[in-house]
């Protein structure tokens, strides 16, 4: 009886041998195998954004040929602390063609569309808007847009606009349009598409010295009163 006990504790002890060394092999196994290690992602083109505070000049149902408050407020720039310029280029783009009916046209909105009009993507022709009745200059603004749109807007044809934009802004400005328009063509990102459009000559000037002029700009808004 003492033997049969005895060589049931020897095969229990032989038994729990078996399975530790099991569990240290399996363990064993498991530690060694290889990780591979995670490709690091591709470096991506950087995107540029504008920060929407807003409309600078604010919001009104007041056409703005009878508001001249607003109008004095999209001919100034502000340079808010983390550099962006307001009003936006696009809000400056929407007062031009908003006021264009008015005889005292804005003398930069003119410069900048007939040079945009002699574009040849849009018809190589200053005449379009030189040429215009005063109480036409605004249809036909939106009429030839809408038909550039309604023709269709492909990637290239977005850039070749772009291009025309950027020559103009260059040609037409001698303020602190410049940088609003730098801004806004950045802000475009049209090198992720392949556009070679290079928005940081659009302005002969540098960055720090058309901060320095939409500063400058800014001043003279504070100091002038507005328009009666």
């Amino acid at each position: 009886m003492a033997a049969g006990h005895g060589m049931r504790r020897l095969a229990a002890v032989l038994l729990a041998s078996g399975v530790a060394a099991q569990d240290t092999t399996t363990a064993t196994s498991t530690s060694a195998e290889v990780v591979e290690p995670t490709p690091a992602p591709s470096p991506q083109p950087t995107a540029w954004s504008i920060a929407d505070d807003g409309p600078l000049c604010g919001v009104t149902t007041r056409p703005l040929t009878e508001d001249p408050q607003r109008r004095f407020c999209f001919k100034q720039c502000r340079v808010e602390r983390d550099g962006t310029v307001r009003p936006k280029f696009k809000e400056w783009v929407d007062y031009c063609e908003d006021t264009a009916v008015m005889e005292d046209w804005d003398e930069e909105c003119k410069a900048f569309f007939a040079c945009k009009y002699g574009c040849e993507v849009w018809g190589g022709d200053r005449g379009t808007i030189l040429d215009a009745q005063a109480e036409d200059r605004t249809d036909v603004i939106q009429n030839t847009e809408a038909e550039m749109y309604i023709a269709g807007m492909t990637q290239e044809k977005k850039c070749i606009l772009e291009k025309c934009n950027s020559y103009c802004a260059r040609e037409a400005f001698g303020s602190c349009k410049e940088a609003q328009f730098q801004q806004e063509c950045d802000a475009g990102n049209y090198h992720l598409f392949g556009c070679d459009i290079d928005c940081s000559t659009a302005a002969p000037l540098a960055r720090h010295a058309l901060a320095a002029a939409a500063a400058l700009a800014l001043l003279a808004g504070v100091l002038a009163p507005p328009p009666s």
